[in-house]
């Protein structure tokens, strides 16, 4: 198996080897993974644009 360096490996690669470890190791309880947060529809209101 081939080891890619951080700046090959996507989000989930960096989260499957180094971040869940972690949490795992002193985490006490349930933990769930992208977790839903509405069946709704998200509205934004206002004149915001993100590149200013």
């Amino acid at each position: 198996m081939t080891i890619l360096g951080k700046k090959q490996m996507s989000e989930e690669d960096i989260k499957l080897n180094y971040i869940t470890p972690v949490i795992l190791k002193g985490w006490k309880g349930h933990i769930t993974m992208e977790t839903k947060i509405t069946d709704g529809r998200i509205n934004i209101r206002g004149n915001y644009c993100g590149s200013q």
